[in-house]
């Protein structure tokens, strides 16, 4: 067993010549995780929104490969607990870098052994980064912390699409503005659907999502 509080088997790397990245707060452990790419920021934002997964943690796991392989070990990126009960490694890795396939071969090799899931992460397109980057602000609880009447009418007049822009007004037609954030967040914890390959603007239409809530009501 893993524990989600160990400590990073190796430090962070900061590349030279590439933008500065930064710690990642991570719901689900409540705790800032540090990210070493806009791609492995991309991979965890994934994460936060994926309704089997638990808890993540950074860089905990070494795997210390046989004397005779090419490569000596191997600290995969990303270690996930989903609901139920299983482990996922996720490397966060360019497909382009063929100097990875043997360590991603003996890290397939050893999860299956394991009993673990294995996967390598390789982006998301622009446009779905940005929508969740621009969603994620309003994922905090904090957000609906008593609103949670206007997150109600929000589920009521969504039953059929509607437009961002539409939604707000008809929820507070004297302050739509208040009502957009609680928006974004009924969209990033999957109460409200819409089309992700698309720009996120404020005539994006958006729906209640059936299967989100009936859960939350099981």
């Amino acid at each position: 067993k893993v524990p989600l509080d160990a400590r990073p088997r190796r430090k962070g790397r900061q590349y030279a010549f590439a933008p500065r990245h930064r710690e990642h707060y991570c719901g689900y452990t409540n705790a800032h995780l540090w990210c070493e790419s806009g791609l492995e920021e991309q991979a965890m934002l994934l994460l936060d929104r994926d309704p089997d997964v638990i808890e993540y943690s950074c860089q905990t796991v070494e795997f210390i490969w046989p004397i005779d392989s090419a490569v000596v070990s191997h600290v995969p990126d990303l270690f996930v607990r989903l609901k139920n009960g299983d482990c996922r490694i996720v490397d966060v890795h360019d497909e382009l870098d063929e100097r990875f396939a043997e360590q991603r071969r003996l890290t397939q090799q050893a999860c299956d052994d394991i009993g673990w899931e294995y996967e390598v992460f390789t982006g998301l397109g622009s446009l779905q980064t940005q929508t969740l980057l621009w969603l994620s602000a309003d994922r905090h609880w904090w957000i609906v912390a008593g609103h949670e009447e206007t997150l109600t009418a929000i589920l009521e007049r969504a039953q059929s699409p509607i437009s961002v822009r539409e939604l707000c007004s008809r929820v507070n037609p004297d302050h739509p503005h208040v009502v957009r954030p609680i928006v974004y967040h009924a969209l990033w914890h999957r109460l409200l659907d819409m089309q992700w390959g698309n720009r996120f603007r404020s005539n994006t239409l958006v729906w209640t999502n059936p299967e989100t809530i009936k859960e939350m009501h099981s």
